[in-house]
Formats: C-alpha cells, structure tokens, sequence
C-alpha cells in the first residue's frame, strides 16, 4: 500500500511541476551552395590561305605554308590536347561565355583555294579536326579540275565543297561573292572595294553612298543565295576581304543574315569579343613550332 502512494504523490508532483517552455523547432540547414565558376573564353582562331609543296615553280609568299608544315601545327595542337571546332561552334559557346573541359581553337581558310582540298582535307580527317572556309563565290567551279595542278592557282568546286560538308568536320562561309578586289576609289586611290565608294567608268563619276550600299548589299546577299542553292546550306560566318570592314559594312551583314563576322585583328576570341569583329591568328610560312606555340597562345617569346 505504502508503494502505491508513494507512486501517487511522486506522480502529483510531477504533473504540478512548471514545465519549461517550448523551444521553437529550428529549420533545417540549407543546402551548401555550390557556385559554378565561370571561365572566359579564350580561343585562338587561326588563319590559312594557301597550302602548296616547296619548290614549285610558283611566286611563293607569306600567306602560303606546305602541307607538312600544316600537318605539324595540327599534329602539335592535337597532342597539346586541343579539340577543334567551326566557327559557328564557336560562336555557341562565346554566347555561354564558359571555357568548355577541353582545350578548342578554329582552323579558317580564306579564299576557297582547291589546296585546301587536296592538302589541308585529308590531314584534317587524319587528326579529326574541324575547320571553316570562307569562299569568294564567284571563283568557286562549277566542275572540280581534271587534273589537280599545284603550280596553278585553281579554286574548289561545288562537288568538293559538298564533298567536305558531308564530312562534319568543314563549314563554309562567305568572303564575299566578288567584293575581294581593290578598285579605284572616291579618293582616288585603290583600295578595297568592301568598304569603299568605287569609280564607276561609264557614267565616269563615283558611287554615292546609296550606290555603295546597295552594291554591298546585293553581292553579300547574292553569296549567300548561291551557297544556299548549290549546297543546301546557309553559311552564318563572313570574313571581310583584306581584313577590311567598318561599322556601316556590319549593319549590311547583319540585314544580310550572316551572323558571324571574322577579321584579321590579331588576338584571341573570347565572350567580350564583339561577334561582328572576332579577331584571328595570322600564321606565316617562316613560324617556326616555336612561334605557332606563342602565336595561339597569344604571348610574345619574351613573355
């Protein structure tokens, strides 16, 4: 009996005791932010024209390189580590602004030689390494030569060009349909015709400013016309002749289509690149390994 009413008074007790307030649930931790880190493109685009074996009897210059001396700068690039990527690839990924895993550059060719391919082609598929041409359209053959001459400057046809499409690895764009040529100007001198109001012999007077324009604007639009029909294909990247534009030839791409725009300012792309002016790397047929190296990655031997 007693144990019971010790059982009763221990029970009263507690049930009488102030009991301690409610602490207020705290809310579970948050989750840890990760923070993904953003890295600026820094992509070298390199410039080619004219592939052609030594000692030929050709006038040699500084914008023509031999297949070997190209197959080693891609050789190089590829045991570097370096993926390529067109143009318009890379014209993505400048949008994103975020280096990608690998290291990438872009292969341009100007002018739309039939050397690139016959050299430059095979050795890209050899390294599976991708590349844009730019065509001066009016010079492309409607059939592909017989007999490939390297002593005589022939141009692609449009069966080579199909050719290198289906490929995956070539994208064409445009250098113009026939504006690659110096003309006599309004200050009477020569100079490029992209960006200049050009003499016109039989009303022996210059272009005014609209004459200019519609000019640029029917050529530039007749280029890509004609890539369209004979290739099924819309070329998005231009490259000014010469290297040569201004903001009022960029206004007229830009009516035009095109969506790219590739100079000869030297340097590398990267996302603060204006998409209209991306700057290229120039490689000459007198640089060294030594000098390919510095020149895609921007710095001087000194440096």
């Amino acid at each position: 009996m007693l144990h019971k009413v010790v059982a009763v008074l221990i029970t009263a007790a507690y049930l009488l005791a102030p009991k301690p307030e409610p602490q207020p649930e705290l809310p579970p931790p948050p989750p840890p932010v990760v923070e993904e880190v953003a890295y600026p493109v820094s992509v070298p685009i390199i410039i080619y024209h004219h592939l052609a074996p030594p000692n030929l009897n050709i006038p040699y210059n500084d914008e023509i390189i031999t297949p070997t001396q190209f197959e080693n700068q891609i050789k190089l690039l590829k045991d570097m580590g370096y993926s390529s990527v067109t143009v318009s690839e890379l014209y993505e990924m400048l949008k994103l602004g975020k280096m990608p895993q690998e290291k990438i550059f872009a292969i341009t060719f100007d002018d739309g030689y039939e050397s690139n391919y016959i050299y430059a082609f095979p050795i890209l598929k050899k390294y599976n390494m991708k590349a844009t041409i730019n065509v001066v359209v009016k010079t492309i053959q409607e059939e592909s030569t017989p007999q490939f001459d390297p002593e005589v400057l022939s141009h692609l046809s449009w069966e080579q060009m199909r050719e290198m499409l289906d490929s995956g690895l070539i994208e064409f764009g445009s250098h113009t349909y026939n504006q690659h040529i110096y003309e006599v100007t309004d200050n009477k001198k020569t100079a490029p015709a992209l960006t200049n109001r050009v003499y016109l012999y039989k009303e022996q007077t210059f272009e005014s400013d609209e004459e200019w324009k519609k000019r640029i604007f029917d050529d530039l639009l007749l280029a890509k016309a004609k890539m369209e029909h004979k290739l099924g294909y819309s070329p998005k990247v231009i490259a000014y002749p010469y290297g040569d534009y201004n903001q009022a030839v960029i206004e007229i791409v830009k009516e035009v289509g095109y969506e790219i725009g590739l100079t000869t300012n030297l340097g590398l792309a990267t996302s603060e690149s204006p998409i209209f002016e991306l700057p290229r790397t120039y490689i000459r047929p007198y640089d060294d390994m030594a000098d390919f190296f510095f020149k895609i990655k921007n710095i001087s031997p000194e440096g």
